[in-house]
């Protein structure tokens, strides 16, 4: 399945950024055509998103350990 022009042109024009909304609590934002949620427990991150392929989500986890 091929994406939309429109939708592959807007994913060209989003920078790739991890955002900490509160202590804990970030979105991922140009790694998917939604937003990826994430909250820090003290074991592990929970991801929040309707993204079917792990592969997309991935890059935006490890990114998220680094901050």
């Amino acid at each position: 399945m091929n994406a939309h022009p429109d939708l592959i042109a807007q994913g060209e024009q989003t920078r790739k950024d991890i955002i900490e909304l509160a202590p804990g609590v970030w979105t991922a934002v140009g790694y998917a055509a939604s937003t990826v949620h994430m909250i820090e427990g003290v074991t592990a991150v929970t991801i929040i998103d309707k993204v079917r392929c792990w592969k997309i989500l991935l890059p935006s986890a490890e990114t998220a350990k680094r901050h």
